[in-house]
């Protein structure tokens, strides 16, 4: 993992972050939130972040990772910890707007922990992608082929955890935020 951020060293030094050196939040990326706002993926720095990558128009994998992401929200509360974010990168620039994600957010009931961005082309979503180990691919007639990796991130960006496939416990990803 370490291979796919050193590309990005550079970039954060030159935008004078102080992220450690495996920080996802290096990259610098920026995209656009379901208000509209412009965001930066150093923005969720300062509380562990469950993240992930998926498109509203998907009618397979990534309800799958939703619910995943959703029960990992439900144990964390039964235990009580409620400081940890939850974010779904959208790589469907062109489908999923500002309004598009907002809309899903709220049929979808997610919590105020929950952020939903998008972007204006594909560049932020490529990078982060890249360091989270995230290969999608659009498919003729929109659809896109795309890995099923649930990450979670420390306070600082660093990679703790990730859950490849369906095949996972979200009592596992509590305990690698949990250290």
């Amino acid at each position: 993992m370490k291979k796919l951020l050193l590309p990005f060293l550079f970039i954060g030094f030159l935008t004078g972050a102080s992220f450690p050196e495996d920080s996802v939040y290096q990259l610098n990326s920026t995209f656009i939130n379901d208000s509209g706002q412009k965001v930066n993926i150093a923005d969720l720095q300062g509380q562990p972040v469950i993240i992930s990558m998926a498109y509203t128009g998907c009618t397979y994998t990534c309800p799958l990772i939703l619910s995943q992401m959703q029960n990992v929200e439900k144990e964390l509360l039964k235990q009580g910890k409620t400081n940890v974010r939850f974010v779904l990168i959208s790589f469907d620039f062109e489908k999923d707007t500002p309004a598009v994600i907002k809309k899903y957010h709220a049929n979808k009931k997610l919590s105020e922990k929950w952020s939903l961005w998008t972007s204006d082309s594909d560049k932020s979503p490529r990078e982060v992608a890249n360091a989270l180990g995230i290969k999608y691919k659009k498919m003729e007639g929109g659809d896109y082929d795309h890995s099923f990796i649930i990450t979670a991130l420390d306070e600082n960006g660093r990679i703790k955890y990730q859950q490849t496939g369906t095949e996972g416990s979200a009592q596992e990803m509590i305990k690698a935020i949990k250290k």
